[in-house]
């Protein structure tokens, strides 16, 4: 795992495999994807969610407490970061935490079923 730190100063934790020898890392510029909302839960006045995005470095998935950012991961590929964040929604739920319908609207697109 490598820690790096985003251009806006935002720190962001690196999970999966790093390139091999002979592999070449390329960054694209500008990347417009815009956040998809996976899932929303809540338990008693607390309300989080979690959304996927893909970014030049790989795959983002931000944890977010009541409308604000509180972990921002980044995944190589994502499959990894789809397992990532099944796993959070069932520790969630487990702990108590119930999902909420996600309505679409043109500032949150939802992943589709």
């Amino acid at each position: 795992m490598v820690n790096e730190v985003m251009p806006a100063g935002r720190a962001v934790l690196w999970h999966g495999a790093e390139p091999g020898p002979g592999v070449t890392r390329a960054r694209i510029d500008r990347v417009d994807d815009q956040p998809v909302l996976l899932w929303k839960m809540r338990r008693d006045a607390e309300e989080i969610a979690c959304r996927v995005r893909l970014v030049p470095y790989g795959i983002e998935v931000d944890m977010l407490n009541d409308g604000a950012v509180v972990l921002t991961r980044v995944f190589a590929a994502d499959d990894e970061a789809l397992t990532w964040a099944r796993e959070r929604h069932g520790r969630r739920e487990s702990e108590g935490w119930r999902p909420l319908p996600i309505v679409q609207t043109p500032d949150t697109p939802v992943r589709p079923a």
